[in-house]
């Protein structure tokens, strides 16, 4: 009975929060997510299939460990306030038409959450990576650089907001950052703590959440055209 109640504790405490106000898991909470939707809308190529799936698991209040994609994660400082994150690991798995194999993120990641009260927060991230094809030997490594700042905002009990605007290159050579054109997005395009944030988010069970991820990239300077992705999915929240 004891068992019980603490499990039931556990999940009303759960429900007083939105995902996405979480800078890491609590510890002892599982969290699960998965999306899928059109992706590439307005591009040459097409339309293609979009996904997303990521499963991470609070060790302690401060140290959160990724299983899809293994990441490891630390926070510092205090939630209310301002966080401080450092991460390592894995992220970004998807399918490339680039490199017309699975793709994979292996790197790390800083960030910063400010917090204004209880409903509305502010984020700063930066990933530096080597973007790697699943499976296939390439001659030249190539790298990533992402920069990203958002605003979370609670929209009543049941409701977040998370709007982003982010910038990322990808080159074979280091160097080359600064000469090659840069793609521009907007939306679901920042990850915190490796965890990627829904444009909106929708509590709908003490321990589910509805997930709606969308974004729109384009080259600068603009060439056109802009691709768009809209996945829906849902956030599972459970302890241990």
């Amino acid at each position: 009975m004891h068992a019980i109640g603490l499990v039931l504790l556990s999940v009303l405490a759960a429900s007083e929060r939105s995902p996405s106000f979480s800078t890491t898991l609590p510890g002892g909470t599982w969290e699960v997510s998965g999306a899928i939707g059109p992706k590439d809308l307005g591009s040459v190529a097409g339309p293609g299939f979009g996904w997303d799936a990521e499963a991470a698991v609070g060790i302690t209040d401060q140290i959160q460990l990724n299983l899809f994609a293994p990441a490891v994660v630390l926070r510092l400082g205090n939630v209310g306030d301002t966080e401080y994150l450092l991460g390592a690991g894995t992220w970004g798995v998807e399918s490339s038409v680039r490199f017309a194999a699975l793709t994979y993120e292996l790197g790390a990641s800083l960030g910063m959450r400010s917090w204004y009260g209880k409903a509305v927060t502010s984020s700063f991230t930066l990933d530096a990576s080597n973007t790697r094809p699943w499976g296939v030997a390439t001659l030249t490594p190539f790298f990533t650089l992402t920069a990203g700042a958002g605003v979370t905002l609670a929209l009543g009990d049941a409701v977040a907001v998370h709007i982003a605007l982010a910038a990322t290159n990808t080159t074979d050579v280091l160097a080359d950052f600064y000469r090659t054109a840069p793609r521009l997005g907007v939306g679901s395009v920042q990850r915190l703590g490796f965890r990627r944030l829904p444009l909106v988010q929708v509590k709908v069970l003490p321990m589910l959440s509805a997930d709606l991820l969308a974004d729109a990239w384009a080259d600068y300077p603009y060439q056109g055209p802009i691709a768009v992705e809209a996945l829906l999915g849902a956030t599972f929240e459970f302890p241990w």
